[in-house]
C-alpha cells in the first residue's frame, strides 16, 4: 500500500501538471487509492483558498469536492483515520531548535507521520519540499514529476 497525499488528490480530480502522473500511481496500485482522513479536510480547505483567491468558481469547486466523496463513497478512495499519536509524531517532526527550524507545514507533517505509523511501501506526492521531509523521516517517496 502506499499513501497518497492532498496535491495527489487534487490532482486526481482537477487537470494539472500532475495529474498524468497521478493517473498512473493510481493505476499501479490497482485503482485504489489510500489517504489519511486529513487528506480530504486539507482538500477542501485548499478548495475553499483557491475559490477566495479567485482561481476557481464555486460551482468547480463543488464538482470536484463530489469527485472526491464519490471516490470515497464507492471504495476508490480508502480513508485511513489519524489517532492522537500520529498527530504527536507530526509534532515532533517540527523543529523549532536554534539553528534547526523546520520549514515543514503541519499538514506535511500529518502526511509524513500517517505514512510511517501506516508502514506503508511509500508517500506519493507533488509537493518537493513534502517529499525531502520524507526521505529524512525515513520514508519512501514518490514524487510526482
Amino acid at each position: 500500500m502506499r499513501l497518497f497525499d492532498t496535491s495527489v488528490l487534487l490532482s486526481l480530480v482537477m487537470t494539472d501538471a500532475h495529474t498524468s502522473a497521478a493517473m498512473d500511481a493510481v493505476r499501479q496500485d490497482g485503482g485504489r487509492i489510500h489517504a489519511s482522513e486529513f487528506a480530504l479536510l486539507e482538500a477542501k480547505s485548499a478548495l475553499a483558498k483557491e475559490i477566495r483567491v479567485g482561481h476557481l468558481e464555486s460551482t468547480a469547486a463543488l464538482s470536484v469536492w463530489a469527485m472526491l466523496e464519490q471516490l470515497a463513497a464507492g471504495g476508490g478512495l480508502i480513508l485511513h483515520p489519524l489517532t492522537s499519536e500520529q498527530l504527536r509524531d507530526a509534532i515532533s517532526l517540527i523543529h523549532i531548535e536554534p539553528g534547526r527550524v523546520s520549514s515543514l507545514r503541519a499538514g506535511d507533517a500529518l502526511h509524513i507521520s500517517a505514512a510511517r505509523s501506516f508502514g506503508v511501501e511509500a508517500l506519493v506526492t507533488a509537493d518537493r519540499q513534502q517529499s525531502n521531509a520524507a526521505r529524512e523521516a525515513g520514508l519512501s517517496v514518490v514524487l510526482l514529476p
